[in-house]
């Protein structure tokens, strides 16, 4: 009995919790704003691949200076510098003596030697109006030539002792003062003459041109024609020494009467040029192992393009293989 009565309860209780939790539903959590996620195109800065020429070259700047021009020096002989007659800016004319050394005691000898050539002359001539012996005759002959000798070779030397002018023009140079003892071979005035003018520039930046190549230089936005007359090998054959301007020298065609020298020139050598090719920005190359590629936009895609490049510029890369016309470049 007792059994049955306790059946019973539980039966009650499992009616009774089971209506309960049919009338007592969870509230639903509240619904939760997450904001939209756009998943649209990528946009990338491209340029258009076009055809252009191509022109690798090196700008150099140089001046107009004479064409004729001379370092002047003592030849044989070093000594001290008695008299110079010039000073820097004058104006002198061929032949024109500009400087001496000390030459003490060679001027008399001079002189005493052209007395010893009359002497030896009038010998000769007496010998012969007085029909000596062929053998008196001969040795008179032979004494006059010793004395010919001996007076040119004296005159030499005093030429050899001064500096003379080669030809009309202007000293731009003065490297020694009266007094100062000089060497043989050293440099003591400059000449320069401004009817031609020649345009110079530095070897080093030079060192492409050869002889006889046309150039252009560009003068206040004027060009003008010319050609290399000497270049960085035939500078580099001169020497320490050397008694040649050390300057790649261009000969230019035309140059006006209103060029001056030291006017500024602009020189730009072709070292290579290619006509109506693709080319790229260098900044839009890269490189991987062996790989050279760039990247473009097919199909708003970027792709990786392989190429192979050819003349390069400072700024520019020619493409030989792997862009065609309007293919898009992605820069960045």
């Amino acid at each position: 009995m007792l059994t049955a009565q306790r059946f019973m309860l539980a039966i009650t209780v499992f009616t009774v919790t089971s209506l309960i939790s049919c009338f007592v539903v969870p509230k639903e959590p509240e619904k939760i704003d997450f904001p939209e996620i756009s998943t649209g195109e990528i946009k990338y800065d491209v340029r258009e691949v076009k055809r252009e020429d191509l022109v690798n070259s090196v700008i150099t700047y140089g001046y107009f200076e004479p064409a004729v021009k001379e370092r002047l020096f003592f030849k044989y002989a070093g000594g001290r510098l008695s008299d110079l007659y010039v000073e820097q800016d004058d104006m002198v004319t061929k032949g024109q003596t500009l400087a001496t050394l000390n030459i003490s005691g060679l001027e008399n000898q001079i002189k005493l030697q052209e007395i010893a050539l009359q002497k030896a002359e009038l010998r000769l001539k007496l010998l012969t109006v007085s029909n000596a012996n062929a053998f008196e005759v001969q040795m008179a002959r032979l004494d006059v030539e010793a004395a010919q000798i001996r007076s040119a070779d004296l005159q030499e030397k005093l030429d050899n002792n001064s500096i003379k002018a080669p030809f009309d023009g202007e000293i731009t140079f003065v490297g020694a003062e009266e007094g100062d003892y000089v060497e043989p071979f050293v440099p003591v005035l400059s000449i320069v003459n401004d009817d031609e003018l020649i345009f110079e520039c530095d070897p080093e930046r030079a060192r492409h041109l050869r002889e006889d190549m046309e150039v252009e230089i560009e003068v206040d936005d004027i060009k003008y024609r010319g050609v290399v007359v000497q270049t960085y090998e035939d500078i580099l054959f001169l020497g320490e020494n050397a008694l040649k301007e050390n300057k790649v020298q261009i000969d230019v065609f035309d140059v006006p009467e209103s060029m001056e020298r030291g006017e500024l020139g602009r020189l730009e050598i072709i070292l290579e040029e290619s006509h109506d090719t693709i080319s790229v920005q260098k900044s839009d190359v890269h490189t991987f192992g062996q790989r050279t590629f760039v990247y473009v936009l097919r199909n708003g895609i970027k792709v990786e393009q392989d190429i192979a490049v050819g003349l390069q510029t400072r700024t520019k890369v020619e493409v030989t293989e792997g862009l065609e016309d309007g293919d898009l470049v992605i820069i960045r």
